[in-house]
């Protein structure tokens, strides 16, 4: 059930995302533990917060879309993009 999650998650992500976007998956080792991730990355973008799959599963066995999902997660995405922007300003 977590792989099939994966799968409809990245898809909704994909879906909303302009074409010239990339979600981008990998796994962090830390203390003995194991957690698979993801960033989006896009052109111009300064940078993107780690997305952790295990975050979502527990809302997505209790019946919140894959689609629900990736809004959350892009609207996420957009506004740490945007305030990764400001930041960046030079004065």
């Amino acid at each position: 059930m977590y792989e099939q999650m994966k799968e409809e998650l990245l898809q909704a992500i994909k879906d909303i995302l302009p074409d010239d976007s990339r979600i981008i998956t990998f796994t962090v080792y830390t203390k003995r533990q194991r957690f698979e991730a993801f960033i989006i990355s896009q052109p111009n973008s300064l940078a993107s917060p780690i997305f952790y799959f295990g975050d979502y599963f527990m809302s997505y066995i209790t019946n919140t879309t894959p689609e629900d999902l990736a809004k959350e997660i892009v609207g996420i995405y957009y506004l740490s993009d945007n305030i990764g922007s400001l930041l960046n300003l030079q004065f």
